[in-house]
């Protein structure tokens, strides 16, 4: 740390206003270590008014060191008659000079370099980011609507799509109990092997795929419709409708025609 050649009035200024400092809130989230953390405007927010009432302000430098790629920051508190405190400097390597590493590394010195000037008490939680970028643990995959899956499934012909079908999705999801089916609250005893084996059937030529109700149906539909985000569930969408007569109405067919509209391909 370096001074000016003279303190008397910086550093009762300093202690006056540290003495009234607030604490920073933790109001910002971190999803790869799913923590709460204070951001540098949470510490500016508990700091600088309090400097400024006490005569003070800071300064916070940044400089590029010749060797290599590497980031500096230091802060200098300065006072109205001139004096002032300076830190030493805070450096750090990231990953890559990207701007996105390079904003994160630069935000992340910030933010520890002020909040330990000033001992406020810093909560490193993500200064691995700014210099390491961990591995986020893989997020099972969210298991589909059962419409969502009737639907690409009546999209398929052939005993074998339908087949294949059936292995990939054993493969991500596994084979569990339907908490909701065609619509009807509270069954839980349709597996989604058993809806898999509808559309076996259908393709098979063996029989139809669904027994629902046109209220139930009408629910899957509208539910599928909430849902839809892009020009290829649209085409799904259409498909499904086209091949129950219990769907195919003027209402119907004009949301269809106003998902093509939102949705173009």
């Amino acid at each position: 740390m370096k001074t000016s050649d003279s303190t008397d009035k910086i550093f009762p200024a300093f202690i006056k206003a540290q003495a009234e400092f607030s604490r920073a809130t933790k109001d910002k989230s971190n999803p790869f270590f799913k923590s709460k953390y204070a951001d540098l405007n949470g510490y500016l927010d508990g700091s600088l008014p309090q400097l400024q009432q006490n005569g003070l302000a800071v300064l916070q430098d940044t400089s590029a060191p010749e060797e290599g790629n590497k980031i500096s920051v230091s802060i200098r508190l300065i006072h109205t008659s001139g004096q002032w405190i300076e830190s030493d400097k805070l450096t750090m390597t990231p990953t890559d000079m990207k701007p996105q590493t390079f904003g994160s590394c630069l935000t992340y010195l910030r933010r520890y370099n002020y909040s330990s000037f000033m001992s406020m008490g810093a909560e490193d939680d993500d200064g691995n980011r700014a210099s390491k970028a961990p591995k986020a643990k893989p997020e099972a995959p969210k298991m589909p609507t059962r419409a969502s899956v009737n639907a690409k499934l009546l999209s398929l012909k052939k005993y074998e799509d339908v087949s294949n079908a059936k292995a990939k999705f054993v493969q991500r999801y596994g084979i569990g109990t339907l908490q909701l089916s065609s619509g009807k609250q509270g069954n839980s005893d349709e597996t989604w092997d058993q809806c898999f084996q509808q559309h076996i059937d259908r393709a098979s030529g063996k029989g139809p795929i669904d027994n629902s109700s046109p209220d139930e149906l009408q629910a899957e539909f509208l539910g599928m419709v909430g849902k839809c985000e892009d020009y290829e569930t649209v085409v799904l969408i259409e498909k499904g409708m086209n091949q129950n007569k219990a769907l195919q109405t003027n209402s119907n067919k004009k949301v269809i025609d106003t998902l093509y509209l939102a949705f173009p391909e």
